[in-house]
C-alpha cells in the first residue's frame, strides 16, 4: 500500500482518504509547511498532497524544493489557488506534474492523481461534491484569561483551549503563566509534562531559544494535534528574582509565529509584572468572575485598574461568569453591575471539576454550550452567517472548512 501524507489543513479530505482504505495514511492532516518538512525528514512517504496556501513562513517555491531535497522520489500532488505560467513552469521543472488549480478540490480527482502513473493538470470549477480548501488564517489572536481569586481561571483556560482547537480547528497554544498557582498540567492530565517554562527560560538565557526549542518543550494534546501546552511549575525564587519582561516578550513573539490562537492563563494578582505586560500585549482579555458580590467587588477594582491605570481598551475585555448555582446572582444582575462589558460565557458549577483535577475525568471542550458571543469574539461570525438557512449537515461542513463548527443554544437564565 502507498504511504500518503495529507498536508492540506482540511480534515474533511483526510477523513475521506482514510475511509477509502486504499492507502497507509498519517493520522493527522499537517497544517503548516515547517511541520511537513520536519515529518518528511524522519519518515518515508510515497505521495504527499499539499497546497500553495498552507500556513508557514516558507515561500511556496522553497517549500517544494525542500520537499524534493528530503525525498527525491516522492510524488507531489499540489493544489494551486491560481496557476500562473511561472508557477506551472517551476512545478514541472521540479517534477511536480499532478496539479489542481482552483478553490475547490474533487475527492475523486485527488484519488486519480495519487494513483496516476503520468502527470495530470486539472482546473476545477465550482460544483457539487467538492471539498473546499480551508482559507489561510491571517488574523492571529493572543487571549489572556485573568480574573478574581478562586474564580476558576485555569479551568476556563483549559476548556477554551480544547473547545477552540477542536471546534474551530485553530492551532492553539495554552501557556501557563500563573506563577502563583500553576495548574494547567493538572487540569489537562499532562502527567509526563516537563516544566516547559523553566526549560524555555534556560534556552533564552543561553541564547538558543528559537522555533525548534519551543516545539521541543511543548506538550501535545491527547488525540488532538491542534492543541499544545507550555506548562509551568517554577518556584517562588524564580518568580521573584528571575522571570522578567525579557522572557515574556521572547516567548510570546515566537509563539505567535507558530500558532493561530494563544491562550495565556494569568495569576489572580495584578502585582506580578507578567500580568500588566501580558494584558497590555493581549488582543482579547477574558475576565473570569463568580456570580456573587465578593467576586464582583474585586472584579470592579481589577477592571478599573486595567482600564484607567494600564489604559487597556474596554473593547478588548469580555466577561466569563463561572460557577453559577441556583443561589447565584442572576445574569441580569451581573450585567447591571458591569454594564460596559460583554458576557462571553456563563458556566454552571459542576462536580466534574474535582474529577478532572484528580485525574478521574478529562476536559473535552464540550463544557461550553452557548457559543454565539465566542464566535463573534473570534471573528468568525461572518462564516456562520453564510450558512444560515442551509441544511444542518451542510452548514457544519462549511463552517468547519472556515474555522470549525458552531451550535446555538439560548441563555435560559
Amino acid at each position: 500500500m502507498k504511504k500518503v501524507l495529507i498536508a492540506m489543513d482540511n480534515e474533511t479530505l483526510l477523513s475521506q482518504i482514510k475511509k477509502c482504505g486504499k492507502y497507509l495514511t498519517y493520522g493527522y492532516d499537517i497544517d503548516n509547511k515547517e511541520n511537513v518538512l520536519e515529518y518528511l525528514s524522519k519518515n518515508v512517504v510515497d505521495v504527499i498532497v499539499t497546497k500553495d496556501t498552507l500556513n508557514g513562513d516558507i515561500e511556496f517555491k522553497e517549500y517544494i524544493r525542500e520537499i524534493r531535497k528530503r525525498q527525491e522520489t516522492i510524488k507531489i500532488v499540489v493544489v494551486i489557488a491560481a496557476l500562473t505560467e511561472d508557477i506551472k513552469g517551476f512545478l514541472l521543472a521540479n517534477e511536480v506534474n499532478n496539479i489542481i488549480e482552483g478553490e475547490c478540490v474533487a475527492f475523486s480527482k485527488i484519488l486519480e492523481m495519487i494513483d496516476s502513473k503520468s502527470g495530470i493538470i486539472e482546473k476545477m470549477e465550482t460544483q457539487k461534491n467538492v471539498i473546499k480548501q480551508s482559507p489561510k488564517i491571517t488574523t492571529k489572536q493572543k487571549i489572556c484569561v485573568f480574573g478574581t481569586s478562586g474564580a476558576g481561571k485555569s479551568y476556563i483556560s483549559s476548556i477554551l483551549a480544547h473547545h477552540i482547537s477542536k471546534k474551530y480547528k485553530l492551532n492553539t497554544l495554552l501557556i501557563d503563566m500563573d506563577l502563583q498557582n500553576a495548574a494547567v498540567d493538572i487540569y489537562n492530565n499532562l502527567t509526563n509534562a516537563t516544566n516547559s517554562l523553566d526549560c524555555l527560560m534556560e534556552e533564552i538565557d543561553n541564547d538558543t531559544f528559537n522555533r525548534e526549542s519551543l516545539l521541543d518543550y511543548i506538550s501535545r494534546g491527547e488525540k488532538n494535534n491542534k492543541l499544545s501546552f507550555i506548562t509551568n511549575n517554577v518556584g517562588v525564587y524564580e518568580c521573584q528574582n528571575r522571570l522578567s519582561k525579557k522572557y515574556y516578550e521572547k516567548l510570546y513573539t515566537e509563539a505567535e509565529k507558530n500558532y493561530d490562537t494563544i491562550i495565556i492563563d494569568m495569576p489572580s494578582t495584578p502585582f506580578l509584572d507578567v500580568v500588566p505586560f501580558s494584558l497590555m500585549q493581549a488582543d482579547k482579555i477574558l475576565f473570569v468572575l463568580n456570580p456573587n458580590f465578593i467576586s464582583i467587588r474585586q472584579a470592579i477594582k481589577y477592571i478599573d485598574l486595567m482600564v484607567n491605570v494600564w489604559q487597556i481598551d474596554k473593547e478588548k475585555i469580555f466577561l466569563i461568569i463561572n460557577k453559577t448555582t441556583e443561589n447565584s446572582l442572576t445574569l441580569k444582575q451581573v450585567k447591571a453591575m458591569l454594564r460596559d462589558y460583554t458576557v462571553l460565557l456563563k458556566l454552571e458549577e459542576t462536580r466534574n471539576v474535582e474529577k478532572i483535577v484528580n485525574g478521574l475525568a478529562n476536559i473535552t471542550g464540550e463544557e461550553i454550550i452557548d457559543t454565539d458571543e465566542l464566535t463573534k469574539m473570534l471573528n468568525i461570525d461572518d462564516c456562520v452567517q453564510r450558512v444560515k438557512g442551509e441544511e444542518k449537515t451542510s452548514a457544519y461542513k462549511c463552517i468547519q472548512n472556515c474555522f470549525g463548527r458552531k451550535e446555538n443554544k439560548k441563555d435560559t437564565k
